[in-house]
């Protein structure tokens, strides 16, 4: 009696989870991800279809954002009762929302525990995205964590080493079309748009690959495959594949406002970025002082919107907006470093360069020390921001990264050999001037020949009626480090060493800059201590940076 109450209960709860199953792929395809949420969550631990529809909720950002608060309240209290599926999608959630790194590594690592793919997939992200404080980046064990994802069925795991394939790995050449014949095979011809045959994502994938053979027009239609199958956040490659040119011209100018509008309608978050950007444009166009404040109200609004649907250029873009006070914005420093922060979170790897210049501006929350600049170099080059190459080898090279020391010999050494002697020199005659000032603190000041002429430093000792001072002492510090040139001391007229600036000669006997670690030396040499480090070029409307102002 007991077991026919029992499988009598089993069919009740399967039926259920179908229609849990059914109804939650049609929320999901509305966009609706709440209703998803409640729909999936339940049936997910006993549906392996129902579990698939509901990972993709996680999956990205732009769907976290539109849980409720009574949704991501129980899902914490899910996670204390170490619910796998709770404890994931709580992680993905702190993270998407810059919460605590510490707290989602946690939750992932205790749901990979119960061999959950997904899991894995996140951690081996966070750790080459640098979110793991104080790890260094390891490709090899990057790559072999995504592929032991994919073997547990992770679709996270398998969607970014199909990115890594289609853009080339480590010593693997980019294979766009083995990722595209692959999937085919996996698809066996049937590219059919039902959710409980195929995940949108191998068509995002598809796409991606088709993107890289320069194929827009097959990329286009599998990103709008990936749309319509619920896929909102891809619409807008959707439309940058269509409206536009290989060269990123605009081709079509009606059918690319109207199609913003529709993304808009749909729920797309980047779609508001695009349409801020147009108003953008009509802002710096219009000479009318009441069309500009409109359009000021305008951009700020789909900023903001962009980034409450978990775009995370909608920080950053609205973060600079409220910092420079561009477009009407109102300037609010506190504004413009949460933004930075919420943008550094989910991967916009220019946030960590706006944060860096906070911090030179003397605009940064306090207790910041002087290596958060370098800190700040490194996260942006670990997440794709390649102007950062040189600037962390500067900060290499200056002792500033010794934490990583392993890190940047294996993966940022190589590239920085690579350049061109061209490159080097144009990024690499940055150096450095040290102002000491009576009580021995030093501050070491960028001061970069490739915008600024040799001739401009001579031109600020000048201006502020310094003179030069040369001793034994410095010409055998100067010996001793094997420099070309005099080493200078400027003082003030009186020559009264109340302050001081050091510099180099050239051959010219005009005073130039010198290399990071070498200054360093110098001055330690001369007894003094360096507080701080700038790494900004002398801005002409601004004295901040100067030394002699």
């Amino acid at each position: 009696m007991n077991n026919l109450i029992n499988n009598a209960f089993r069919r009740e709860f399967d039926l259920n989870a179908a229609d849990a199953v059914n109804r939650g792929k049609e929320a999901l395809l509305k966009n609706d991800i709440a209703a998803a949420f409640d729909l999936l969550y339940q049936a997910a631990h006993v549906n392996r279809v129902a579990h698939r529809l509901f990972l993709m909720i996680p999956e990205i950002n732009t769907r976290l954002f539109l849980l409720t608060v009574d949704q991501e309240e129980f899902l914490e209290e899910e996670a204390k009762k170490e619910d796998p599926l709770a404890q994931y999608t709580l992680a993905r959630l702190y993270q998407a929302h810059g919460y605590s790194f510490d707290e989602a590594r946690d939750l992932f690592l205790a749901a990979a525990k119960s061999g959950m793919g997904d899991a894995f997939a996140a951690l081996a992200l966070m750790m080459v995205n640098g979110l793991l404080d104080g790890v260094e980046i390891d490709k090899g064990q990057y790559y072999q964590g995504l592929t032991d994802a994919a073997e547990k069925n992770s679709m996270l795991g398998q969607y970014y080493m199909y990115k890594a394939v289609i853009q080339g790995y480590e010593d693997h050449p980019a294979d766009p079309q083995a990722v595209i014949s692959n999937i085919k095979d996996w698809l066996n011809g049937d590219e059919s748009e039902d959710l409980l045959r195929v995940n949108p994502t191998y068509y995002e994938i598809l796409a991606l690959a088709y993107e890289r053979l320069g194929d827009s027009k097959s990329a286009a239609n599998y990103y709008m495959k990936a749309v319509r199958m619920g896929r909102v956040d891809r619409y807008h490659q959707w439309v940058l594949n269509t409206f536009f040119n290989d060269n990123m011209e605009l081709i079509d100018e009606d059918g690319y406002v109207k199609a913003v509008e529709d993304g808009i309608t749909m729920g797309c978050g980047y779609s508001h970025l695009l349409r801020a950007d147009m108003n953008q444009q009509l802002y710096d166009a219009s000479e009318d002082e009441s069309e500009k404040a409109q359009l000021s109200e305008m951009i700020q609004q789909d900023l903001s919107t962009a980034a409450n649907l978990g775009e995370g250029y909608g920080f950053y873009f609205h973060g600079q907006h409220s910092y420079y006070g561009n477009y009407g914005f109102t300037q609010d420093n506190n504004v413009a470093w949460m933004d930075f922060l919420n943008a550094s979170g989910m991967n916009v790897a220019e946030a960590w360069d706006e944060m860096g210049k906070m911090y030179l501006d003397g605009e940064a929350p306090e207790g910041l020390g002087p290596d958060f600049i370098p800190y700040c170099r490194l996260m942006g080059l670990r997440q794709g921001d390649d102007n950062m190459l040189i600037p962390v080898i500067v900060s290499f090279v200056g002792g500033s990264l010794e934490k990583y020391r392993n890190e940047v010999k294996k993966y940022y050494l190589p590239r920085y050999e690579a350049l061109s002697d061209e490159e080097k020199t144009q990024y690499f005659e940055i150096k450095f001037v040290a102002v000491v000032d009576a009580s021995g603190t030093a501050h070491l000041t960028e001061f970069d020949f490739t915008t600024q002429a040799w001739a401009e430093l001579e031109e600020m000792v000048e201006g502020a009626d310094l003179v030069a001072v040369h001793n034994s002492r410095l010409d055998e510090i100067g010996e001793e480090l094997g420099l070309e040139g005099r080493l200078t001391l400027w003082v003030d007229g009186d020559r009264k060493i109340k302050s001081y600036v050091i510099t180099l000669e050239d051959e010219f006997s005009q005073p130039t800059a010198i290399e990071l670690g070498q200054l360093k030396e110098i001055v330690e040499a001369l007894g003094a201590h360096v507080d701080e480090v700038y790494y900004e070029e002398f801005p002409d409307s601004d004295n901040r940076y100067d030394p002699y102002a």
